[in-house]
């Protein structure tokens, strides 16, 4: 679920959640 709270800065997160 780590995921989900990094969408707070999806903006890095971006390439990890794909």
């Amino acid at each position: 679920m780590q995921k989900f709270r990094s969408s707070v800065h999806k903006t890095r997160t971006t390439a990890n959640i794909r």
